[in-house]
């Protein structure tokens, strides 16, 4: 079975089936309108962390957290309106920048 391309808006267009290329060109041809859902997230994108979810995923409270950034020494977070997020890069980076060689030492 061959696909043929469609235009389904001036943005869009999509390889589907002929069958199916048919039927959505007769659907629009009668002012149907068929949603269309947005992509799914993309695993290369980063997974922004609550303040709650950095904090636990460090093993510190919420409050210890909001003092380290307080004295600058908290890990890079990304302001959302007026929420904080955090990069789990950006952890991960963190705790390896603070990571003691000798354990013995605090």
């Amino acid at each position: 079975m061959s696909e043929e391309e469609i235009k389904v808006t001036a943005e869009l267009t999509v390889r589907i089936d002929p069958e199916v290329a048919r039927a959505l060109g007769r659907l629009l041809f009668e002012g149907v309108q068929i949603p269309i859902a947005p992509p799914a997230p993309s695993e290369n994108l980063p997974r922004l962390l609550s303040v709650e979810q950095a904090a636990e995923y460090l093993g510190l409270s919420k409050n210890a957290l909001y003092g380290l950034r307080y004295t600058g020494g908290a890990p890079v977070a990304i302001r959302v309106g007026r929420r904080l997020r955090f990069r789990l890069e950006d952890l991960e980076a963190w705790l390896e920048e603070n990571r003691s060689e000798d354990s013995r030492r605090y």
